[in-house]
């Protein structure tokens, strides 16, 4: 581990990386969208079912009949998504719906001042993803580095088309979301603070509940860098640093299930839920698994 303390300079780089990836992504996710700016978020995709339930708590307050659903049976209609991203969207869509107030546009979740919104906040998010991700690079790699890794996964990965093209999708959110989590795991390394251990605690229930297939993450503060037993008995000890905090932590982390657990019971009368299940989909390629297509495939690699 370096003992590398970041410089003015480097504090500065980062502060350039936040605003020129912020209003890059924002500007051109405007640009490419400015003539229907309504299809970012209200057409049938899986961009609508997360934002779906954002829609619905300043719309049709209908939250267990959202339009982008599986039809159970009678009066039932499951979501495929969760409400992770949501949460994400959520302070944005808030800005949507003042702007909407002020503008006399239709305050329903779809209009206008909510894409406008929404590109804004996914443009600040990923400039605070790159920034996070160059400061936590700084502490082991030389600034040139640092500075090229966040520029290069935003221009040579799917990160940009998610970025500015389906600005509902997770993709981009998560990797805000894995930024945050890298960056505490590294500082949390440097040195151990319950305030980051409960942060960490927080993000990987964030990232679970934006897709429950993210549950691997949690090894993840377990398993970096960790060479020994020995390294990861250490990890385990982050959460015994002033267990009043860490505690607290695991509550915000659990509060964060509530919402979706209430929906799921409403819906199906289970508590909890893999909704794929619903609807026949299964892990058809456990046994003969895509390595090579998901990552370098030109149709969903990088």
């Amino acid at each position: 581990m370096s003992d590398h303390r970041l410089t003015e300079q480097d504090r500065r780089l980062g502060r350039w990386l936040f605003g020129v990836v912020a209003v890059f992504v924002a500007a051109r996710g405007l640009r490419l969208h400015a003539h229907d700016l309504y299809r970012v978020i209200g057409v049938p995709g899986d961009g609508w079912g997360y934002y779906q339930y954002i829609a619905s708590l300043f719309g049709s307050h209908r939250f267990t009949q959202m339009p982008w659903t599986h039809h159970l049976d009678g009066d039932h209609f499951l979501s495929m998504f969760t409400c992770g991203v949501a949460y994400l969207q959520l302070p944005w869509a808030l800005l949507g719906h003042l702007l909407a107030w002020a503008t006399g546009s239709p305050m329903d979740g779809y209009s206008a001042p909510y894409v406008v919104s929404l590109f804004i906040g996914l443009g600040v998010y990923m400039g605070l993803a790159a920034n996070l991700l160059f400061r936590t690079l700084r502490m082991r790699f030389p600034t040139h580095l640092a500075l090229a890794v966040p520029l290069l996964l935003l221009a040579g990965t799917n990160l940009y088309y998610y970025a500015s093209r389906e600005p509902a999708m997770s993709h981009a959110y998560m990797y805000l979301v894995f930024s945050v989590l890298v960056h505490l795991v590294e500082r949390n390394l440097a040195e151990p603070s319950p305030w980051r251990t409960a942060g960490i605690l927080i993000t990987c229930s964030l990232a679970v509940l934006i897709r429950q297939l993210h549950v691997v993450i949690v090894l993840y503060p377990l398993l970096h860098a960790a060479h020994d037993r020995t390294a990861v008995i250490e990890r385990l000890r982050w959460l015994t640093q002033r267990p009043g905090v860490v505690l607290a932590g695991a509550f915000v982390a659990a509060l964060l299930w509530v919402p979706q657990s209430f929906y799921w019971h409403a819906v199906t009368g289970k508590w909890f839920v893999f909704t794929y299940g619903y609807k026949g989909e299964h892990f058809d390629h456990v046994t003969d698994p895509h390595f090579g297509g998901v990552l370098w495939s030109v149709r969903n690699g990088w």
